[in-house]
C-alpha cells in the first residue's frame, strides 16, 4: 500500500482538505535550502516568507504597492511590500527566478495528516511531490 500526505488547516473541523504542495529547493544564487511550497492557483502574485526570505539571505528588489483581500472578503487593504528574485531549482538544476513579495506568514500552519491512498481511489497511480513525514504541522514558506 502507497501512503501519502494530506494536509489541512488546523482550523478545518469537518473533513480534510488536500492541497497542492511540494518540498522544492530553492535559491538565491549564494545560498540553497528546501522550501515548503503551496501551489496556490487563486494567488495573482508570489510570496515569500520572511523567515524563509532571511534563510536565503535574499537581497531585496525594491517594493510594490498591492491590494489585499482575504478569501471571500469585498474589502481590500493597501500594503507596501518588500520585493525580491528567488530561483526556484528543477529536478533538472535548472533555475527559475521568480519575483516574490516578502511577507510575514503566507497561511497558518498545517496539520499533516498521512493516509492510506488505496482510500482516496482519485489519487491512485498518481506521483505525489509531497513526501510522506512524521511532523505534526507543517508551515507554507513560499506560494
Amino acid at each position: 500500500m502507497t501512503e501519502h500526505t494530506v494536509l489541512h488547516s488546523s482550523a478545518q473541523t469537518r473533513s480534510d482538505v488536500l492541497l497542492k504542495t511540494a518540498i522544492g529547493q530553492v535559491s538565491s544564487g549564494n545560498f540553497t535550502t528546501e522550501a515548503n511550497i503551496l501551489f496556490d492557483e487563486g494567488a495573482q502574485r508570489p510570496f515569500i516568507t520572511e523567515w524563509l526570505a532571511n534563510e536565503l539571505h535574499l537581497k531585496e528588489t525594491g517594493v510594490k504597492t498591492v491590494h489585499v483581500a482575504a478569501f471571500g472578503d469585498s474589502s481590500q487593504r493597501v500594503r507596501t511590500m518588500r520585493t525580491a528574485t528567488v530561483l526556484i531549482i528543477t529536478d533538472r538544476k535548472e533555475q527559475v527566478p521568480i519575483e516574490v513579495l516578502i511577507t510575514p506568514t503566507i497561511a497558518a500552519p498545517l496539520q499533516n495528516l498521512q493516509r492510506d491512498a488505496s482510500r482516496l481511489t482519485y489519487l491512485r497511480g498518481l506521483k505525489l511531490a509531497h513526501p510522506i513525514t512524521s511532523d505534526q504541522m507543517f508551515n507554507i514558506s513560499l506560494s
